[in-house]
């Protein structure tokens, strides 16, 4: 142990940060979101921007080796990294480690289990992500501020053994603008974002709540922009948005929804009403188009029914 005199404190520089005013070098983060609030697209593109170098939505960034563990399964993830390289102009290994497993973080032998299998990249991460807590805090109870310290402290070891920045993805809770479980998880954290949607068009914010040292970034207006990533098969990219500027959608997104708008009277549609009306030959086509447009909070569905926001139906608002 050496103490060092407040003259010597005074002169230390500011924490280095890994995405610029966003999150810092070797920090400990949590980005919170709804269900289909965009939280794991937002975290991925994070990881594949560390990794290649690419600013993260305007924000400069610290280039290195990204490993995330995708502790819901793989599902979905191929075609967004997929979809992320196709709008970036990007093939083959970039510099991100995928682990298709939950990492039970409360009991020490699984972390050490992560250590070891982190020591075994390449090369060191710069970042790790957990996606998301609920599925690495087994079994422990969100609302214990004493297992949540458990989990905490199994991100701190992670951070101590390998110099990298954590970045857990978790679920708001009743209120959306706050996380779930205990507060002892917002007490720990060096960097806390949370994702509101825009109440008038598709886009989301990205909204600092704490970033204790340094002032809280401003709030970052991004949207999710359709991606083809195969023959009628769609994701979503991390864009930054411009209000008056609608998303990209690919043609049959594109037919899907024109069809939906020219629907008369506000009268909402059914699924097989608007099929014929949209004039897309395969269902399989129409339906990734339907579930692309839904995903972009470009249409609504009601009752089995589907029509434009903000239009007024047969009791439907």
């Amino acid at each position: 142990m050496q103490f060092i005199s407040d003259a010597d404190v005074e002169g230390l520089p500011p924490p280095p940060h890994l995405i610029e005013h966003v999150l810092p070098v070797g920090g400990l983060a949590a980005l919170v979101g709804g269900p289909g609030d965009g939280k794991t697209f937002v975290a991925l593109d994070m990881a594949f921007c560390i990794a290649t170098g690419i600013p993260f939505l305007g924000h400069a960034v610290k280039q290195g080796t990204v490993a995330y563990v995708l502790a819901e399964g793989t599902g979905g993830v191929p075609q967004r990294v997929r979809a992320w390289k196709i709008a970036q102009g990007k093939e083959g290994d970039v510099g991100v480690a995928f682990l298709r497993e939950p990492v039970q973080l409360l009991l020490a032998g699984e972390v050490q289990a992560l250590l070891a299998a982190l020591k075994q990249l390449p090369s060191l991460p710069i970042l790790v992500v957990i996606d998301t807590l609920a599925r690495c805090f087994v079994p422990g109870d969100e609302n214990s501020a004493k297992d949540m310290g458990k989990f905490v402290a199994g991100l701190d070891c992670l951070r101590a053994e390998t110099g990298a920045a954590v970045l857990v993805v978790h679920h708001s809770g009743r209120k959306k603008d706050h996380e779930r479980g205990s507060t002892a998880l917002r007490g720990a954290v060096d960097t806390l974002m949370v994702i509101r949607r825009h109440p008038k068009d598709s886009s989301r914010r990205l909204k600092c709540e704490k970033q204790k040292d340094g002032e809280p970034f401003a709030p970052i207006a991004f949207r999710l922009e359709e991606v083809e990533v195969d023959e009628g098969l769609t994701s979503c990219v991390v864009k930054l948005a411009d209000s008056a500027e609608p998303p990209k959608l690919t043609k049959s997104s594109m037919k899907a929804i024109n069809a939906l708008s020219g629907f008369t009277d506000g009268v909402p549609f059914t699924f097989t009403e608007w099929l014929h009306a949209s004039g897309l030959k395969h269902k399989g086509t129409f339906v990734r188009a339907v579930n692309a447009l839904l995903k972009l909070e470009l249409i609504e569905k009601k009752d089995g029914k589907y029509f434009m926001p903000g239009t007024k139906t047969d009791g439907h608002q």
